[in-house]
């Protein structure tokens, strides 16, 4: 048989003519369609059974987390495949951060990430050895890669590089600028525990009228402690006659107390606090923010108050955690809520929550409390909400403006306020009123709603009634 080269030429133009396209010009993922693009079905990226040590969004030190860490029964070198078909096209080589890292793209228009490898697939290494001789730089980030994923063919091998305190797999998905819960793709595990609520934060702003109460309550309490002293102390016959009968001591005694409890129920009144506020866990005072400080009460949630007092403008925070079955791990919360419910005139505010009547879907996305009846409240309003189906880039840096930091700084713990900073642009809440803080109306009874869930739908939830007088 003969074969005609010159034909056979002729025949292959238009193939390097692609081929030369495809190579001086950038792919432009976000357009270029292809038959798989809507039909993705993503996998566990290894094959071992998943283990999560980290969640979505979860509240790190310095920002929100962006993808799930699954462990690698605390060893290095396992397989890690393609989450979804797609083409690997980006590596980068760091001593912090990812460490080594692929970037793979689908024809969905995600991005799927890979980050503490302990080393690439063939042909990745290869490239990624070749810049580093070339440049004498350990620290790499190869872009333009265009390499296909096989199905059964591994793409790197597990490992502890970077920013890592163990061995396990950092993965997440993105779509341009914005990181897109795994778990929605069926990348979770099965889990039956509720998240654990911690602390509650009441914030207000102190009144700034000055009626000199506190001075009064200390001049009152001294009075109260000489009295006192000259009882038990020996009385001279000048001292009795001045002191007088047993009866009119007593009286005078019981006039001191009452005097000095009505100033300091005057003083919560005034101070718009809780009213065992000297039982908080935590008192913090917080800088001014537009020209006002707010005043901060911390508490465990087995000492939480069963009514707060709130005659001027006031907000919230939750400190909660949400834990997997025999797993050692804590991780974020997936849907957190807190909602106000307006009391009618008849109502008390403290119904009892075990009389049962359906559940419905209310228009922030919430069902309502189990036993609550439609009878109790006229409204349910929002005061923030989020569902961590997403999170922007932008949003997952700026952590320090969704926590409160005062109170990490005390106590360690990371504790989620409703209300935003004058300013603030990025937030993981998706409904918000009034920017997160509450308003009440003067002689009127709410009641807030705090719901904490988890993916699973696992939910915690807690009712305080509030106030104004």
């Amino acid at each position: 048989m003969r074969w005609d080269f010159r034909a056979m030429k002729w025949s292959l133009l238009p193939c390097s003519v692609v081929l030369a396209f495809l190579s001086s010009t950038p792919l432009q993922a976000q357009n270029w369609r292809h038959p798989e693009r809507d039909s993705i079905v993503y996998r566990y990226p290894m094959r071992i059974d998943p283990e999560i040590s980290g969640s979505f969004a979860e509240l790190r030190a310095t920002h929100f987390h962006g993808g799930i860490d699954y462990r690698t029964k605390q060893k290095e070198g396992i397989k890690v495949f393609s989450a979804a078909p797609g083409y690997i096209v980006r590596a980068t080589v760091e001593k912090g951060s990812y460490g080594n890292a692929l970037y793979v793209w689908h024809p969905n228009g995600t991005l799927s990430v890979y980050g503490h490898l302990r080393k690439f697939a063939q042909p990745v290494r290869r490239r990624v050895k070749r810049l580093q001789r070339r440049s004498g730089n350990f620290e790499q980030s190869l872009d333009g890669l265009y390499i296909k994923t096989r199905k059964n063919r591994a793409i790197a091998r597990s490992g502890n590089t970077g920013a890592s305190g163990g061995p396990h797999l950092h993965f997440e998905i993105l779509r341009d600028s914005v990181r897109l819960n795994p778990a929605i793709f069926g990348l979770g595990v099965a889990d039956t525990v509720a998240p654990e609520l911690l602390w509650f934060a009441f914030y207000t702003r102190p009144n700034q009228a000055d009626t000199g109460l506190p001075g009064r309550i200390a001049a009152t309490m001294a009075e109260h402690e000489a009295f006192q002293t000259a009882e038990a102390s020996p009385r001279t016959a000048t001292e009795g006659d001045f002191m007088g009968s047993p009866l009119l001591d007593f009286r005078m005694e019981k006039a001191l107390e009452a005097e000095l409890d009505s100033l300091q129920e005057l003083l919560a009144l005034q101070n718009d606090t809780l009213p065992s506020r000297n039982f908080a866990d935590l008192y913090l005072e917080h800088p001014d923010w537009e020209g006002q400080p707010w005043q901060a009460w911390y508490y465990r949630f087995k000492n939480l108050p069963d009514t707060i007092f709130v005659n001027q403008e006031a907000a919230f925070g939750l400190c909660a955690l949400d834990r997997i079955q025999q797993m050692p791990f804590h991780y974020g919360l997936y849907r957190l809520a807190f909602l106000i419910e307006e009391e009618e005139a008849t109502g008390t505010g403290n119904e009892d929550s075990s009389s049962a009547s359906g559940p419905a879907t209310s228009p922030d996305g919430v069902t309502p409390l189990d036993g609550e009846s439609p009878n109790s409240v006229q409204t349910r309003d929002t005061l923030a909400f989020y569902q961590l189906d997403y999170l922007p880039v932008r949003t997952c840096k700026e952590i320090h403006l969704h926590i409160d930091t005062l109170f990490y700084q005390a106590t360690r713990n990371r504790l989620e306020k409703s209300y935003l900073y004058p300013g603030q642009q990025h937030t993981p809440y998706r409904k918000l009123g009034n920017r997160g803080i509450f308003v009440p109306e003067k002689g009127k009874t709410y009641r807030l709603v705090l719901v904490a869930e988890d993916f699973a739908g696992n939910r915690s939830r807690i009712r305080v009634v509030l106030k104004s007088r």
